[in-house]
């Protein structure tokens, strides 16, 4: 597949804030979050709304709904959100860090149905991959638009140094 079939859109149902948003990558056979939303039904699809939405709203806990995983070697940036055996695994991100670095995006890559306590480290290695991409950052910097309107950054004097996609 080529790289223009890498989309990236915003997560349907939600109110999605001017801090937060979450949004879903899609055109790969692995990049499978869409299936997994469509496979729930009811309390379950409702139950996964409300904790995105809780997540959108600035909660960071309760943790048996969603969380990240700040002290992971394998993956520091990827996040989950839980629902029954479901898993929507994805990463976090600052697409905006010239105009608007308080942003923060969850870019959900994997559904996967866990029944196991640990979460499988191959499950962390591609939401990782995604993370570390070219094609990842290429297919968000075309939704997230980081030029400031002045041609200057909000936060030039700050921001030296700091890579684009650094958590």
């Amino acid at each position: 597949m080529s790289q223009d079939q890498i989309k990236f859109r915003l997560f349907t149902g939600v109110r999605q804030g001017d801090r937060r948003k979450v949004g879903l990558l899609e055109g790969r056979e692995e990049l499978d979050t869409t299936s997994g939303i469509a496979s729930l039904a009811g309390n379950q699809r409702r139950d996964l709304l409300s904790r995105v939405q809780r997540w959108l709203d600035g909660a960071n806990d309760p943790k048996r709904w969603f969380h990240n995983f700040p002290d992971d070697p394998v993956c520091p940036a990827c996040f989950v959100f839980k629902v029954g055996d479901h898993r929507f695994y994805g990463y976090l991100c600052h697409p905006l860090p010239k105009t608007n670095r308080a942003l923060q995006v969850c870019v959900l890559c994997s559904h996967v149905l866990k029944h196991e306590w640990e979460t499988d480290p191959a499950e962390k290695a591609l939401v990782n991959r995604w993370f570390l991409s070219n094609e990842g950052k290429e297919t968000l910097a075309k939704v997230f638009d980081d030029t400031p309107q002045d041609g200057k950054s909000k936060d030039s004097k700050n921001r030296k140094g700091i890579s684009r996609w650094k958590m």
